[in-house]
């Protein structure tokens, strides 16, 4: 009779499975190599919380056994999502960042971005931008954004108005876009009622609606002559006489 040989099969080697969640696919398969786990990507999955390339699931969970050389699937992030940008141009910079962070956003201002505008008042949002891009429709949530504000209209040179009559100096002047101040100063030069000077001067560029102080000639100080040797009817005369 042909005798019966009896052989013991080699059992396979298992381990508990640890916990890849957030961890990056390369960190995962570094960490399962000494068990000779395969890490499979079934697919990327878009996540406002899991940094992209980070692992958002897997298969087996934790905890479950997994024999060595087995593969374990994984679901990776692909970033986050896109999110529609609120509507933030001629906002207040305090109103568009709040808006911005509001719909999920990082947001600040940057001084270096500011810039003149004719139409846009200082201080209010001109754009918005992700990087180099002016205007992004949507954005990644969490993306940092930048606010461009205004700083007003652009600077002009003051006219110049110095001998012009006082009042066609404030048309001319409020009609550049600055505010006048006139105030009245004697001059042995200027006729009465010209322009004596202007402060700041002449062709300094300035920012308009700012102010221009606009010096009036009054003429020449009154001159009072030496009374105290004459009688009071001789005093009254020559000062009726000037």
């Amino acid at each position: 009779a042909a005798g019966i040989v009896l052989t013991r099969s080699t059992p396979v080697a298992t381990f508990k499975v640890p916990s890849v969640l957030r961890l990056p696919v390369a960190t995962a398969r570094a960490d399962l190599a000494s068990h000779d786990v395969t890490v499979v990507v079934d697919r990327l999955v878009m996540s406002k919380t899991v940094p992209l390339g980070d692992i958002t699931a897997q298969h087996p969970r934790p905890g479950h056994r997994l024999r060595d050389g087995a593969r374990l699937h994984v679901l990776a992030s692909a970033g986050p999502p896109p999110v529609q940008l609120p509507l933030v141009v001629g906002l207040p910079r305090s109103e568009a960042i709040a808006k911005l962070v509001d719909a999920g956003f990082t947001a600040t201002a940057p001084a270096s971005l500011a810039v003149y505008s004719q139409s846009v008042a200082s201080g209010d949002t001109i754009a918005v931008y992700e990087g180099n891009a002016a205007g992004p429709t949507t954005a990644p949530f969490g993306a940092a954004l930048a606010v461009q504000l205004s700083k007003g209209r652009p600077p002009v040179p003051v006219p110049n108005v110095v001998s012009l009559p006082g009042t066609n100096a404030e048309e001319m002047l409020q009609h550049a876009g600055f505010a006048t101040v006139v105030v009245p100063a004697f001059s042995t030069s200027v006729h009465a009622g010209n322009v004596i000077t202007t402060k700041p001067g002449p062709r300094l560029p300035l920012q308009p609606g700012s102010s221009i102080t606009i010096y009036v000639s009054e003429g020449p100080p009154a001159t009072i002559p030496s009374l105290g040797h004459l009688s009071l009817n001789a005093a009254e005369n020559l000062l009726i006489q000037h």
